[in-house]
């Protein structure tokens, strides 16, 4: 029931799985064969680093970071990622778009570090630089993706396999502190609120702070 419960609360924080970069030439000619990322993904695991989660590839801002990569694995497909959005209004915005459909395209930000020129059979599928190995810097939710390919495939995605009793136990600790901080609200609504929020983001926090206190319920079944 617990398990079952702490999956129904990462709902809340936006997790979706992706297919970052499929095994085919994109529109702009570009061929990521597997095994491109794979040292990249290895640095990355082993560095604790987050893997940013940005909008249209904008960088210039930390208000640009709508996320992080939580996990990342080269498939059959290609890269495939699950991503979580932020748990704020801004965050919220983006995760309706998903659910509409408005927006669904995804893209990667690389540094190359090798390519080749495309073998014949690679370029009678539309390829006109092939890419051995790159390291992955970030992925972007984009309106058009350089490849067509290239989108979100689920929301609402179950934890990540890679994800250790630890991961969990950070969650829930947000998710304690999130309710924690819902019972000033009662008190004083608008404590500790970017000043820069509108009536909108306001209630919508207060909805999801509601939603937070009755699934809190179900931890201590």
């Amino acid at each position: 029931m617990k398990t079952e419960a702490l999956a129904r609360d990462l709902k809340d924080f936006g997790l979706f799985r992706g297919l970052a970069v499929p095994w085919s030439a994109a529109e702009d000619g570009a061929l990521f064969v597997r095994g491109a990322f794979r040292r990249s993904l290895d640095r990355w695991r082993r560095s604790g680093n987050p893997l940013p989660l940005l909008d249209s590839h904008q960088a210039r801002s930390v208000r640009n970071v709508i996320g992080k990569v939580v996990d990342a694995e080269e498939t059959d497909a290609g890269l495939e990622i699950i991503a979580q959005l932020v748990p704020t209004p801004d965050g919220d915005r983006i995760r309706e778009r998903l659910e509409l459909g408005a927006v669904t395209g995804l893209s990667v930000g690389v540094k190359v570090l090798r390519e080749r020129r495309p073998r014949q059979y690679e370029r009678d599928a539309g390829a006109m630089r092939v890419i051995e190995e790159a390291a992955l810097r970030e992925v972007s939710l984009v309106v058009f993706p350089a490849h067509s390919g290239a989108r979100v495939l689920a929301l609402d995605e179950d934890p990540p396999k890679t994800w250790t009793p630890a991961d969990r136990l950070v969650l829930r600790a947000r998710v304690h502190l999130m309710r924690t901080r819902a019972m000033a609200y009662d008190i004083a609504p608008d404590k500790d609120l970017p000043r820069t929020w509108t009536p909108e983001d306001v209630l919508r926090l207060r909805i999801r702070v509601q939603a937070m206190r009755t699934r809190a319920m179900a931890y201590s079944l």
